[in-house]
């Protein structure tokens, strides 16, 4: 198993969640002060960081936040969904472009609660182009075709009388004039 506070070298989307074990009123007061010191790592962009109060959310519940406006693995928050639903008060999601380049890990102080961490599915591999015979030019579309002398000569034809018809009908167009 893999340690879930390591914040690893990748760019993939996860979020680490932590509760605030908090009051309301001294909440605003600890996210002004240093988050990094906190969350015991170096640094922290605040733009990628997520307080929710869990009141707000109690509809849809914390699991459905997470795989719906946050596309995590739900195979990754099924495990934890009704303890994810259950719980109340603040929250706070990191989310891995808060955390730099990682490589390093998370040591959460008091009064941050590490709860979970979850990341985004794993992108389905490309599949390789079939090799068969039977698959050359139906993937790709046939072959483009060389024009023939022929076709060249009357699509050149077919522009000069156009010319010839303007320069005309300009030319009569001006002497009714």
């Amino acid at each position: 198993m893999t340690d879930p506070l390591y914040i690893p070298l990748t760019r993939d989307r996860a979020v680490w969640l932590f509760a605030i074990d908090l009051p309301d009123a001294e909440i605003d007061a600890f996210l002004a002060g240093d988050l990094a010191a906190a969350l015991g790592t170096d640094t922290v962009d605040a733009g990628q960081v997520e307080v929710l109060d869990t009141d707000t959310i109690r509809v849809i519940g914390l699991a459905t936040y997470l795989t719906e406006a946050n596309a995590m693995d739900e195979a990754m928050v099924a495990p934890d969904a009704a303890m994810l639903d259950a719980l109340r008060g603040r929250l706070l999601l990191v989310f891995r472009a808060a955390l730099g380049d990682g490589g390093t890990r998370l040591n959460p102080q008091a009064p941050l609660r590490f709860i979970g961490h979850y990341a985004e599915p794993m992108a389905a591999a490309p599949l390789p182009m079939p090799a068969a015979d039977a698959a050359k030019g139906v993937l790709s579309g046939p072959p483009a075709k060389k024009l023939s002398d022929a076709a060249m000569g009357g699509r050149v034809a077919t522009a000069v009388l156009v010319f010839l018809f303007v320069f005309t009908a300009l030319f009569v167009w001006m002497s009714g004039r």
